[in-house]
């Protein structure tokens, strides 16, 4: 096997031609090119991934007792609709979350069919878009992405000047 910075070539022999050897080349240059644009875009991936995550948030949602004199009903503020991501603890310990299907006086009713009472709910929080959160993880994106960039293409310069000039 014979290497120069370019170019790799192979010889390989054949059992029924042993004295003419076959070539095969293959270009490493081009091959380590499109391995470190691969190894970016992963990279980048990974970036976008990891801040898109940290976009949310829970907000405290408050449970009013109201009592009339013929029955006593709960209300929450402010209100939830559905489709809502709630989490909730109960006053026996219990936690959960849930997707809110519908909300009544009484209770919480989930896409699950799951119902929670108002009654029990010592904590309430719903999931929200954070403006901040947003705002942070695509700024520190846009910065790295950046930065990746400007050293893809600083490397790409350089292999492509050492590789003239040598």
């Amino acid at each position: 096997m014979k290497t120069d910075s370019e170019t790799l070539v192979v010889r390989v022999n054949h059992k029924d031609q042993m004295k003419k050897p076959t070539e095969l080349s293959l270009s490493l240059f081009s091959k380590r090119k499109n391995m470190r644009k691969i190894k970016s875009l992963h990279i980048i991936a990974l970036i976008i991934t990891l801040g898109l995550t940290g976009c949310s948030t829970y907000r405290n949602i408050g449970v009013l007792h109201q009592t009339t004199q013929t029955a006593a009903s709960y209300q929450t503020v402010p209100p939830l609709w559905k489709g809502d991501r709630v989490r909730y603890i109960l006053k026996d310990g219990r936690k959960g979350e849930a997707v809110i299907q519908s909300v009544n006086s009484s209770s919480l009713i989930g896409q699950d069919s799951a119902m929670v009472p108002l009654e029990q709910v010592v904590t309430l929080e719903r999931k929200e878009v954070s403006g901040g959160k947003t705002a942070a993880a695509t700024g520190t994106g846009l910065v790295i992405g950046a930065i990746v960039v400007a050293t893809v293409l600083s490397v790409g310069l350089a292999t492509a000047l050492i590789t003239a000039g040598g």
